[in-house]
């Protein structure tokens, strides 16, 4: 008796699933038949915006792969270019410190000539005072010279020099 209704449990149980079952699925298709232009665009435009989204991420891949790109090629362009730099100094260290020198002299050099410059400035300063001094000074006139006496002074010597 209790297989007897374990079985009939079982199959109205079941009987009962199917039963339910339909009844959604007929909702659901009913919602579906509904409203299926609705669902249509919506699923629409899922598929378009994943598509813009996908051709997004590979341009966005792509301009990657070409930044990794040009930092490679420069990485190696700045490689080469410190060998040769290392190579050129490396040849060239004796003329670096002849550089050094001549830029030590030159250093120098301007000192020099800012002195001469500074030295220079207080010549011109002085000057420009004398000048000023002198500007304002009266300068009396010349005593007019007298004939007689620069004839005499000669006539005087001359018969020094007979006498003798």
């Amino acid at each position: 008796m209790c297989t007897l209704f374990l079985s009939s449990l079982r199959k109205d149980f079941l009987f009962e699933g199917v039963i339910n079952y339909m009844k959604v699925s007929d909702k659901i298709w009913g919602f579906i038949f509904k409203y299926s232009s609705h669902i249509y665009l919506t699923l629409g435009l899922i598929i378009v915006f994943m598509l813009l989204s996908l051709w997004d991420n590979m341009s966005w891949g792509n301009d990657m792969s070409k930044l990794r790109q040009e930092n490679r090629l420069i990485r190696s362009e700045n490689d080469f270019m410190l060998t040769e730099l290392g190579r050129v100094g490396a040849e060239m260290g004796g003329q670096v410190d002849v550089i050094l020198t001549q830029g030590k002299i030159i250093n120098k050099q301007n000192g020099y000539i800012r002195e001469a410059e500074g030295i220079i400035q207080s010549q011109d300063i002085l000057i420009r005072r004398l000048l000023k001094v002198l500007n304002d000074e009266e300068i009396p006139e010349p005593e007019p010279l007298d004939p007689d006496r620069i004839t005499r002074s000669g006539d005087i010597f001359y018969e020094n020099y007979q006498s003798n």
